[in-house]
C-alpha cells in the first residue's frame, strides 16, 4: 500500500511510537538517576519487559483509552441523534441542572441520572469494544463443558447487550431502563 493515506496513517503511527519512546525513556532515566519512583519504572524493573515491548504496551494502553472515549462519545450522539425523545429528555435535564450561561461542571453530573442512563444505554446497544477477551488461568467448568487452562474465552458483549433473552426490546435504545425501580439489569455485570 503506497498511497497518500497510507503513508500519512503511517506517519502518524511513528509520531505516536516516537513521542511514546521519547518519554518513556526520559521517565527511566529519572529512575536510574533515582529521581523516579513509579508504575511505568516498576514495570520496566520488575516486569520481565524489554524496552520495545513496554514502548508497545504504553502507546497500546494510551491509545487504547483514547480511542474507546472517544468511540463511546461518538456512539452515544449517534444513538441521540436517532431518538429525538431522548434526546430532549436529556437537553431538559441538563437544563434543569445547569444554571444559564454557565459551562457544564463535574459536580452537575452527579444531578443528572437521565445523562448516565443514556451513557450506559449507548455502551449497552453500541460498545465501542464489542468482544472482551480473557485467557483461562486454571481449568474451568461452564455449564456442560470443562474449558483447560490456557483457553482463550471471549465474550460478545454487544450480541449479549442487544439479546431479548437479557434486555426487554434489547435492539431498542430506550436510557429509561437504567432508571426503573424493579430493573432486572445487573449492575455489577455492566
Amino acid at each position: 500500500l503506497n498511497t497518500k493515506t497510507w503513508k500519512d496513517h503511517s506517519e502518524a503511527w511513528d509520531r505516536i511510537f516516537s513521542t511514546a519512546k521519547h518519554y518513556i525513556d526520559k521517565n527511566l532515566q529519572k529512575q536510574s538517576n533515582g529521581e523516579a519512583d513509579d508504575f511505568l519504572s516498576d514495570i520496566f524493573h520488575n516486569g520481565n519487559l524489554t524496552k520495545k515491548e513496554l514502548y508497545a504496551a504504553t502507546t497500546e494502553l494510551q491509545v487504547g483509552g483514547v480511542e474507546t472515549t472517544a468511540n463511546s462519545m461518538l456512539w452515544v450522539i449517534f444513538n441521540l441523534s436517532r431518538n429525538p425523545c431522548a434526546q430532549g429528555k436529556l437537553l431538559k435535564e441538563i437544563q434543569d441542572v445547569v444554571p444559564a450561561g454557565q459551562t457544564p461542571r463535574a459536580e452537575h453530573i452527579k444531578n443528572m441520572p437521565y445523562l448516565k442512563a443514556c451513557l450506559k444505554e449507548s455502551m449497552r446497544v453500541s460498545p465501542s469494544v464489542p468482544f472482551t477477551s480473557r485467557t483461562l488461568d486454571k481449568d474451568t467448568v461452564l455449564g456442560d463443558y470443562t474449558l483447560p487452562k490456557g483457553t482463550v474465552l471471549m465474550l460478545n458483549s454487544q450480541a449479549i447487550g442487544v439479546s431479548e433473552e437479557y434486555f426487554d426490546k434489547g435492539r431498542q435504545f430506550r436510557p429509561e431502563r437504567w432508571l426503573e425501580e424493579k430493573s432486572s439489569i445487573n449492575p455489577f455485570a455492566h
